[in-house]
């Protein structure tokens, strides 16, 4: 081949090493506090950010250098200053805002210690499981899903759903399977006081964040949190059961849903969280999907493949699988009730 047939795939090369050296650096510098500190402060240099962060000023200066080449800071030659715009502010230094993705660059340090794990289950056949995963892993996830649960559950998804929200209000039984660090249990009992509300997941250490998040929101006795599995959990006549981003996680999805289906009540309805899903992959494919598939093949497939099943559905599950496994779980109501950038909301039913 030709160096002008080749150059495409070199620059793709170029591209994707540079974004690969570029994201530690971003959760470094979130860790250091660098980003915090340049948050609406102006123009910087080097020398003022390492006396704000007490960090070395050669180092900070490349840090600098390095963001801005990335466009990820403004770079002003005739001072040597530099500035964090508030679209990226909102993006990499803010936890709170409904754009953070702050996190997913922490989770990063996790992806980067777990290659041998990934690399054994592409040769062993024996898969990874979730509690095997580096430490940083778990706190990650859950800050960044934070950002969407705190934003949409409450607000949009239950409204969506055909007269939930009116009996969460009255009172209902909940159960959130697989709620790992609580947080969308936690928002649940908060809002629908009368209901009460029972956090579900197999991971002993993620119940106990779940318990110490709840005592930091002060939730109220109608919200508690017990260790159990997604196809074993205790209870009957749930009048809501959810199931958050989790299901394609699991290498017995068809035992989970039947499980769920016997535990529903009759009138009861379950909210099923995925993420938005891609028929194929194909050259091209938008920044989400390109994102999705490299994280299932390191996390989501392996994950399954680790437990009883046989099952591994990864993220990128697609709404006719689910609808078949929800139908052989008993399940004749399969609708899309919503959506936003990463997540597709449906509701199941019984009846």
């Amino acid at each position: 081949m030709t160096h002008s047939e080749l150059l495409p795939a070199v620059r793709r090369a170029i591209d994707d090493l540079g974004a690969a050296f570029l994201v530690p650096l971003v959760a470094l510098g979130r860790r250091l506090g660098l980003w915090q500190a340049m948050d609406q402060a102006g123009p910087l240099t080097a020398e003022q950010l390492a006396a704000r962060t007490n960090t070395s000023r050669p180092c900070v200066r490349e840090w600098l250098a390095a963001q801005a080449a990335a466009g990820y800071l403004t770079h002003d030659p005739a001072d040597d200053t530099f500035v964090l715009p508030e679209d990226i502010a909102a993006v990499v230094a803010r936890d709170d805002s409904p754009t953070s993705y702050g996190a997913v660059y922490e989770l990063f340090d996790a992806v980067y210690r777990d290659q041998d794990k990934v690399e054994a289950a592409f040769t062993d056949s024996g898969g990874f499981a979730w509690q095997d995963r580096d430490a940083a892993f778990f706190p990650a996830v859950e800050r960044f899903t934070r950002t969407t649960y705190r934003s949409l559950l409450v607000q949009e998804w239950l409204p969506a759903f055909d007269n939930v929200t009116s009996k969460l209000t009255r009172g209902a039984q909940v159960a959130d399977v697989a709620c790992g660090y609580g947080t969308a249990t936690i928002l649940l009992a908060q809002h629908y006081p009368a209901s009460t509300v029972t956090g579900f997941d197999f991971h002993p250490d993620s119940i106990g964040a779940a318990r110490a998040a709840a005592d930091t929101a002060g939730a109220g006795d109608n919200l508690s949190f017990v260790t159990a599995a997604a196809d074993a959990f205790p209870g009957h006549d749930y009048d809501l059961i959810t199931v958050l981003n989790s299901l394609h996680d699991m290498g017995n999805p068809q035992e989970v849903l039947s499980h769920i289906r016997r535990a529903l009540a009759e009138d009861g309805t379950v909210m099923l969280v995925e993420s938005q899903a891609r028929d194929h992959p194909s050259p091209g494919l938008d920044p989400i999907g390109r994102w999705m598939y490299a994280f299932s093949t390191h996390y989501c497939v392996p994950c399954a493949l680790a437990q009883d099943g046989g099952h591994a559905l990864g993220n990128q599950v697609t709404d006719d699988q689910l609808r078949d496994l929800a139908a052989e779980a008993g399940f004749v109501h399969f609708r899309r009730v919503a959506e936003s950038t990463f997540s597709r909301v449906i509701e199941l039913r019984a009846h």
